[in-house]
């Protein structure tokens, strides 16, 4: 017979847990009903971006509203590799890190460039260099600091 030291137990338990919980909270692949008498309605919730995000389609052909989201899906995935903050290899990740992107792809100049007119059209209310201002709140706040004061955002 195999034992087991406390530790191990309470590991395994821990891990147990945390599988039981994400998988309660995780929607199951995608669900497809018929709508109506001609139409299907097909949805289906995935972990990505940091979310849940959830769509649903309804068209005549089960087949193409299944295969639409998946391309969908894909995409998100596609662009989540170029705008994840977190990540230090992506577009946003290097550009956050160095300050500068070369070979910028073109879904992050069209992303930029509407962030500058946004800037423009708001008379500089929306910013997309939001990143410093994040490091400055996590800055102020680690150990149970303050929140920065306005003039410390300029």
């Amino acid at each position: 017979m195999n034992q087991m030291d406390r530790r191990c137990f309470l590991r395994l338990s821990g891990m147990l847990g945390v599988g039981l919980a994400v998988g309660g909270l995780v929607p199951a692949g995608a669900e497809a009903v018929k709508f109506d008498r001609r139409r299907f309605k097909v949805s289906e919730t995935r972990l990505t971006m940091g979310t849940f995000v959830s769509m649903t389609l309804i068209h005549d052909s089960r087949d193409r509203a299944e295969k639409a989201m998946g391309r969908a899906f894909e995409e998100i995935e596609r662009l989540t590799r170029l705008f994840n903050r977190f990540d230090e290899t992506t577009a946003l990740g290097l550009l956050n890190r160095e300050g500068l992107l070369r070979d910028v792809p073109p879904e992050v100049e069209e992303v930029v460039r509407e962030g500058l007119r946004y800037h423009r059209i708001s008379g500089g209310r929306f910013d997309i260099s939001v990143k410093p201002v994040v490091d400055l709140f996590r800055e102020r706040f680690a150990g149970g600091g303050t929140p920065p004061d306005p003039a410390e955002m300029n």
